[in-house]
């Protein structure tokens, strides 16, 4: 296999999201992706440098039970607990601060209420898993 090169690397790690550019939530937007501008977003150009440099890589890759095809399950997780007091605390300051007038930021500042009562615990990964085990399948979180 060869060695990556600074470019591949830089895309893989998605150094660009360090970046101060921001959405109003603080999330980093595809909009500001060079790789939106210069071409498509979610073609991988990776595979095609790897290809490029190793011609026989793609023939290379062996799955298990000798499948011919792999997919990569991903979830993106906002938060680890249902009905915690710290996000829903985060989330009505968000709220608030992103609300345009008075009666938006009125309707959120008295969602506080919620906060009062005792948050029920859920751990939201041990049911994925059990699916994730009757299924035959893997993810990451």
């Amino acid at each position: 296999m060869p060695v990556l090169h600074e470019d591949i690397l830089t895309l893989l790690s998605r150094a660009e999201e360090g970046d101060s550019r921001r959405d109003s939530i603080g999330n980093f937007e595809s909009q500001h992706c060079e790789r939106r501008w210069e071409s498509p977003l979610y073609y991988p150009i990776i595979n095609d440098e790897l290809a490029r440099r190793n011609p026989d890589w793609v023939e290379s890759i062996r799955w298990p039970h000798g499948k011919t095809f792999a997919a990569c399950l991903t979830h993106d997780v906002d938060t680890v607990q249902l009905n915690s007091r710290r996000e829903l605390a985060r989330t009505i300051a968000l709220r608030m601060r992103n609300s345009d007038g008075l009666n938006k930021k009125l309707k959120h500042l008295l969602s506080i209420t919620a906060l009062r009562r005792r948050p029920k615990k859920m751990d939201i990964f041990s049911p994925w898993i059990e699916v994730e085990k009757r299924f035959g399948f893997h993810s990451s979180f």
